[in-house]
């Protein structure tokens, strides 16, 4: 299992985790919002496992000092939430998915939160980002599925 994160303690912390419970695993410093980073991403995992065959969407973004009206909410926060949650699964799928089609298939799975389907007060970036979530997921499903 591939393991990225931008927060390389916890990256390594997790990798001991899954090795501690038997797996395997490597950590990957990656930036999901960048592309060269995900494509070294995508590249590692496939020349170590032989393959990918599972793509776990689950980075995101919330500024906790951006939870405020939307006309108070700074254009980086949104920036960052958009680039992080939306723009991060769109990466990872590109990417992913021809190496999946290759090899017969395989699955993509995005955890998005409730507020992409239900708006909450103050939450205008992240619900923002994780409804566009579900939508991509749901397109790239029709596209590939």
């Amino acid at each position: 299992m591939a393991v990225a994160d931008i927060n390389d303690a916890g990256g390594r912390e997790t990798v001991d985790l899954i090795r501690q419970a038997g797996g395997e695993a490597f950590h990957q410093h990656c930036d999901v919002s960048q592309t060269d980073q995900v494509q070294v991403l995508v590249r590692e995992t496939c020349e170590r496992f032989a393959g990918l065959h599972v793509l776990l969407n689950h980075a995101a973004y919330m500024d906790i000092d951006g939870r405020a009206p939307t006309t108070e909410i700074s254009e980086a926060a949104q920036g960052r939430s958009l680039s992080v949650t939306l723009t991060g699964a769109y990466l990872c799928s590109k990417y992913a998915i021809p190496h999946m089609s290759e090899e017969g298939g395989g699955s993509i799975v995005s955890i998005a939160s409730v507020v992409g389907l239900v708006a909450f007060d103050s939450q205008a970036t992240y619900c923002s980002a994780t409804a566009g979530l579900v939508m991509l997921m749901k397109s790239i499903a029709h596209d590939y599925g």
